[in-house]
């Protein structure tokens, strides 16, 4: 969660288009109201999406998702990004996709992205700021990878990057690892050149994976996805929409709750922004955003935070009854849902 797949399949598919070759995207979560699909949408990039669970807990829908998007699009590119709570993905969702593959594709590839600030956390302190089932979930998703990006390298100084150069061969001597800017297009392009080179039958045993600490570390995480309309009759309703992410990520980061990510996305009549904040990010900066005025804008919230999904939800409720007495605003709220992901039961896993 938090390590940039999005901003990296988004640059791709730009990149992949503009060489003429035709890029899809499958979106996943948990939830069922995405920021990530609305975002690949925004951008005009041909997607659809498995929700209520992982790829491998809904495989049979990743397997329609798959066999639609050839048939209505008929891509040269899929890219199914998995939600970031998953693991052993080799096992139940890449190896029954090379077994059965009834959408006929040619070729499987799978990267794991990890933020390069919590690797560098990881490898100096052999800990992150999670539970730990879910530094467990964490440690599986790189083990299992055979192409491991370090992403948000432009995030990095110039010493820590030294010490990840020099530390990351020794911790990861049988990957593939790339340092990678995603919003560097020399960067993501060099990640593309790779994937064709080491297509995933090169996998042999799957990964060893104890599912109570698993179900446990995802159990850690609470989920809150809603839509927030704000109306006001001064065009400032994008203006209180920015002062919802502002306040609503400085009050996590206050508490120092572990966060997956915060996403939100911003839509009013003329234009669509996306927003991101991470554990390791500083809260959404309120200069960040100045756009046209509007009486009425929309903002979905994905947040995906280690704490009990009542918090969150209380968290929102304040944040927004705070603005309600600030500001000459009316706003209402839609498809809510917070819950903790449900254990995890893979629709089929292959030795």
């Amino acid at each position: 969660m938090g390590s940039g797949k999005t901003t990296a399949i988004s640059n791709a598919c730009r990149i992949l288009s503009g060489d003429g070759v035709s890029p899809a995207v499958i979106a996943n979560d948990q939830g069922k109201y995405l920021v990530d699909s609305r975002y690949f949408h925004s951008l005009g990039i041909p997607g659809t999406e498995v929700t209520g669970g992982c790829f491998c807990c809904n495989y049979n829908e990743l397997d329609a998702a798959i066999c639609k998007l050839a048939e209505s699009e008929n891509p040269s590119v899929i890219f199914a990004e998995a939600v970031g709570s998953c693991t052993d993905l080799v096992a139940t969702v890449v190896k029954p996709l090379m077994k059965y593959n009834h959408s006929g594709f040619e070729e499987i590839t799978f990267s794991t992205f990890v933020d390069g600030r919590l690797l560098i956390t990881f490898l100096k302190n052999g800990d992150l700021p999670f539970d730990p089932n879910t530094t467990y979930i964490w440690q599986k998703q790189i083990e299992e990878s055979s192409i491991l990006v370090v992403n948000k390298a432009d995030l990095i100084a110039p010493d820590e990057m030294a010490f990840l150069k020099a530390r990351v061969p020794e911790y990861f001597s049988d990957k593939i690892v790339l340092f990678q800017d995603s919003t560097n297009d020399q960067s993501v392009r060099k990640w593309l050149q790779v994937l064709p080179q080491h297509p995933a039958n090169i996998y042999g045993k799957s990964l060893e994976v104890d599912y109570n600490r698993y179900g446990a570390g995802e159990a850690n995480l609470a989920w809150l996805d809603e839509s927030v309309e704000f109306f006001t009759s001064d065009g400032s309703a994008q203006k209180v929409a920015r002062a919802f992410m502002v306040a609503f990520t400085h009050s996590i980061a206050s508490r120092q709750i572990p966060v997956g990510h915060l996403k939100f996305m911003l839509h009013n009549n003329v234009e669509a922004y996306k927003f991101s904040y991470t554990s390791i990010d500083d809260p959404i900066d309120p200069e960040m955003y100045v756009g046209h005025p509007s009486d009425h804008v929309t903002l979905v919230v994905n947040a995906r935070i280690q704490s009990s999904p009542d918090l969150v939800r209380r968290t929102v409720s304040q944040v927004l009854n705070t603005l309600r007495l600030q500001h000459p605003v009316n706003i209402t709220e839609s498809n809510v849902s917070f819950f903790a992901p449900s254990f995890p039961r893979p629709t089929y896993r292959l030795g």
